[in-house]
């Protein structure tokens, strides 16, 4: 019983450990990207980070809730949290990229 407990502290610790990376992440790429000199950097760079930092922090967490009891499943679910980041990443950006394309940004 209490490998089992053991076992269920670092998922969630896993778990919050990657919130936690993403949202730093988001927090603190934001002001350097706004910080690059005007001619440099795009005027939409800073907003399409928090909406992948979000994505990838939310697949996460999700997986590493959903993880099984053994070190199979924590790779399984390490595995299905990548995939769903990615694809995440790829159509939040396709859709910022087709709105800006649309509004002429």
């Amino acid at each position: 019983m209490f490998k089992l407990f053991v076992m269920n502290s670092r998922l969630s610790f896993v778990a919050l450990a990657a919130a936690a990376a993403g949202a730093a992440g988001t927090v603190f790429a934001i002001p350097a990207r706004a910080a690059e000199p005007a001619a440099e950097a795009a005027p939409s760079s800073a907003a399409l980070l928090a909406p992948d930092g979000a994505a990838i922090a939310l697949s996460g967490c999700l997986q590493g809730m959903h993880a099984g009891n053994s070190s199979a499943a924590v790779g399984q679910a390490t595995t299905r949290a990548v995939v769903a980041a990615i694809t995440a990443v790829i159509v939040i950006d396709s859709a910022f990229a087709a709105i800006f394309t649309v509004l002429d940004i």
